[in-house]
């Protein structure tokens, strides 16, 4: 027996726009035009991984199965992760944000700050907020400083 005849099948346009669509209905992530490079590929790749001759199964599996599913969506996302990772936004953060947040709440009483990392991964982007603000304003400790840190990946957390 040849080896091309156990591959899987390639996805077609219209098994991606169904994924697209689940994806989208379950976890409201859209994978738009921007993401398209790399959104096939890895669906494909899955598909090989997976041991499912065809889309159609394996997009049974994803439906039947949370952990299927969870398994998936982690194999099409990016899960790049560090300290100060975008390093304009937390210069931004420094030099603008925080700024204008101390302006605004300098004489509320108590001064209220809630950041939310989404898409934190396993949480150097929340601890880099964390330190850019120990850093940043000037009286920290008067501040009631709340950060939630979220991602999708249950892994990640």
């Amino acid at each position: 027996m040849d080896k091309s005849s156990t591959l899987p099948a390639a996805v077609t346009a219209s098994e991606l726009d169904e994924l697209r669509t689940l994806i989208e209905e379950r976890s409201a992530i859209f994978f738009d035009a921007s993401r398209e490079r790399f959104f096939a590929p890895r669906v494909n790749e899955y598909l090989r991984a997976s041991g499912e001759q065809n889309a159609a199964t394996l997009l049974r599996r994803i439906r039947n199965s949370n952990v299927e599913y969870d398994r998936f969506l982690g194999s099409l996302l990016t899960q790049e992760t560090s300290f100060f990772r975008y390093p304009d936004i937390f210069q931004a953060l420094e030099r603008v944000v925080l700024p204008e947040v101390q302006a605004r709440n300098m004489w509320r009483n108590p001064r209220v700050l809630r950041i939310w990392s989404a898409g934190c991964s396993t949480g150097e982007e929340a601890y880099s907020i964390a330190i850019t603000l120990s850093d940043t304003l000037p009286f920290p400790d008067a501040w009631q400083i709340e950060i939630l840190a979220t991602d999708i990946s249950r892994d990640a957390l």
